[in-house]
């Protein structure tokens, strides 16, 4: 790292790529980039996408703990998902994000305008 970076607010991302490269160190998303900047599974174990571009449904992974050793679940990973997107001013481009029993997040997108993943 260069500098230090201006925050690591999750929810408040900036243009640092010191706070990007901390931060993706620290938190889990639904999938990451590997070595070979591919996309794969992170906290989902795989995903699907129809809809024509609109609809994402994620398969969450079993037993995942968050640091005070409570349970993730389904409404965790929804709400996080709502707050970034409020934060990064993309609500707009969400119709909805729902939980389908504790192991699947949907995501629908108003219009196929931007990429999800």
């Amino acid at each position: 790292m260069d500098s230090m970076p201006a925050g690591l607010n999750v929810f408040n991302p900036t243009n640092d790529i010191n706070a990007y490269i901390l931060l993706t160190t620290i938190h889990l998303g639904l999938v990451r980039h590997n070595e070979k900047d591919e996309i794969v599974p992170s906290l989902s174990t795989h995903w699907s996408v129809s809809e024509g571009g609109r609809s994402y449904l994620f398969h969450l992974r079993k037993n995942v703990y968050f640091h005070n050793d409570q349970l993730i679940r389904c409404k965790d990973v929804k709400a996080s998902i709502w707050y970034t997107a409020v934060s990064m001013k993309k609500m707009q481009s969400i119709e909805s994000i729902e939980c389908l029993g504790e192991s699947k997040v949907r995501i629908v997108l108003k219009s196929k305008v931007m990429r999800l993943i």
